[in-house]
């Protein structure tokens, strides 16, 4: 029997594909939340207290790949660079390397 959405089985495959769909691209918006936020930081367009303000008005937690308090650790900034090579968003890109190269000089 070949599956179409009207004869789909929810417990067979444990969720509907729609709401599967609905999830990836709510985790996709969270992801690059994410990474939005702590690139800001990052480059300091906007501090940690502004941050939380500007999202609590919202609503919405604070969400970041690194731990403010302690700083970006080497490969959550390569992640990031990752991110945005992924994405083409060069610009980012460079001054996440300048960063790195700044953070964890070659010796």
């Amino acid at each position: 029997m070949i599956k179409t959405m009207d004869n789909y089985n929810d417990d067979e495959e444990g969720m509907d594909p729609l709401d599967e769909i609905k999830q990836l691209e709510l985790e996709e918006l969270l992801v690059e939340e994410a990474f939005d936020n702590s690139y800001r930081l990052l480059i300091e367009s906007i501090s940690f207290e502004d941050l939380l303000g500007s999202n609590t008005k919202r609503d919405i937690s604070t969400l970041l790949i690194y731990d403010p308090d302690e700083g970006p650790e080497l490969d959550e900034l390569e992640a990031m660079l990752d991110y945005y090579i992924d994405d083409e968003e060069y610009e980012r890109c460079a001054k996440i390397r300048d960063i790195i190269d700044e953070m964890f000089p070659i010796v």
